[in-house]
């Protein structure tokens, strides 16, 4: 290669290398800024305790008998969610008087369902916005209840407050409720008592002490119209009146020389899961004064009370069904024997000579009427006679007379 031609080579080059220097530039590439560190934030499930409410909100997970929400009387607001079921649980003492209040907030609406210790459903309110359920406890069938709170379709959301409300029976002034047996039987004594049954309390039981030759008056009223199964027992348990869903009750009971003891009186719903109020009141009229003895005239040979010329006033019926008398007669002694008007049907006598031994037919004396046994034309010898008074069930006063 010549001299001009290495020359004109290089120019070339140089020109070539001088416009790539002139050329456009390329843009830079700015370095994006590394992204700020964004911590997740989790928003924590309110306690939910609205104002003015008292007590604890709702705490999940609450779903399912196993996670029920403990909780105690007083006002709780708790929140459903999609697909979410609220379950709580609170105990309930035996004889008391449980009152749950559930309210819907702004319309809310929800299906609640109430539980017994047995998680047996006793209770259910479907779509509801407001439920009262109040129930009565007898004295065993306290424990633990439960309330579930579930939407009423799919995805429901709404607000609501269940407000638990304890109270004491007061059967009789006992502050409980009235014993559930002839064993738990509440005592009381003379005066009015008060009671109500309702609910798991469908019965209540009372007993009260009743002396020999006593007069009781039992007085039972049914509260507004309650009517009630009424049943009356003595002291061996036996079921001496029963009386079918009553709202009133009078039962006068005489008592001889040796029924008297604890009586029973039960107060029974007529119907499962009955409800309602009643006063028992228990009067003492007094004691028998049969022939003015003062009680009851004698029940049999051994005990026959002792008159004599004049007239004898007694009475007679229930649980007193006999009186005995002795006396003396003589040859135109005429006993005569009147039953009261007021009497029930009648009474039947029968007159026993000193060996106990008939000298006369039985003899019928109706309520009002009066009957005579002349010594004198039956030709009774004198001597110690007997005279045995039958009452017909409730019986009544009579006079005996001795001329």
């Amino acid at each position: 290669m010549n001299r001009k031609r290495l020359y004109l080579l290089l120019a070339m080059m140089g020109i070539i290398l001088s416009l790539l220097a002139c050329g456009p530039k390329a843009t830079p590439v700015e370095e994006a800024a590394p992204a700020a560190h964004v911590e997740e934030v989790t928003t924590p499930t309110p306690e939910v305790v609205a104002f003015g409410i008292s007590g604890e909100g709702e705490t999940e997970p609450n779903n399912t008998f196993d996670e029920a929400m403990p909780i105690e009387t007083g006002i709780r607001q708790g929140v459903l969610g999609p697909g979410d079921e609220d379950y709580y649980r609170f105990d309930v003492p035996n004889g008391v008087i449980l009152n749950v209040e559930f309210a819907g907030l702004d319309g809310d609406c929800f299906d609640v369902k109430m539980f017994d210790p047995q998680q047996k459903i006793i209770g259910e309110f479907g779509c509801t916005g407001e439920v009262t359920d109040i129930r009565l406890m007898n004295n065993s069938s306290g424990g633990t209840y439960y309330l579930a709170v579930v939407g009423p379709w799919e995805d429901y959301e709404g607000s609501y407050t269940i407000e638990l409300i304890l109270g004491m029976q007061d059967d009789s002034g006992a502050g409980g409720d009235a014993g559930d047996d002839f064993d738990t039987a509440t005592a009381i004594e003379k005066g009015k008592h008060s009671g109500e049954i309702g609910d798991y309390d469908q019965v209540d039981y009372y007993q009260f002490e009743v002396p020999n030759s006593g007069i009781m008056k039992v007085e039972f009223i049914g509260i507004e119209g309650d009517c009630f199964d009424i049943k009356m027992f003595d002291p061996k348990q036996k079921k001496i009146g029963e009386f079918g869903c009553t709202d009133e009750v009078t039962d006068i009971r005489l008592m001889n020389n040796s029924s008297g003891g604890t009586y029973y009186l039960a107060v029974v719903g007529p119907w499962e899961d009955y409800e309602g109020s009643y006063t028992i009141e228990l009067i003492l009229l007094g004691m028998q004064d049969d022939s003015g003895a003062g009680v009851d005239a004698g029940d049999d040979f051994d005990t026959a009370t002792s008159i004599e010329k004049g007239e004898c006033f007694g009475q007679a019926g229930y649980f007193d069904q006999e009186d005995f008398y002795q006396f003396e007669a003589v040859s135109d002694t005429i006993l005569e024997f009147y039953a009261d008007i007021d009497a029930v049907l009648w009474f039947e006598i029968v007159l026993f000579d000193a060996g106990q031994k008939a000298v006369t037919d039985e003899i019928t004396v109706f309520s009002g009427e009066r009957d005579t046994i002349d010594f004198g034309e039956r030709e009774l010898a004198p001597g110690l006679y007997f005279l045995r008074i039958v009452a017909e069930d409730e019986g009544g006063r009579y006079i005996v007379e001795l001329r």
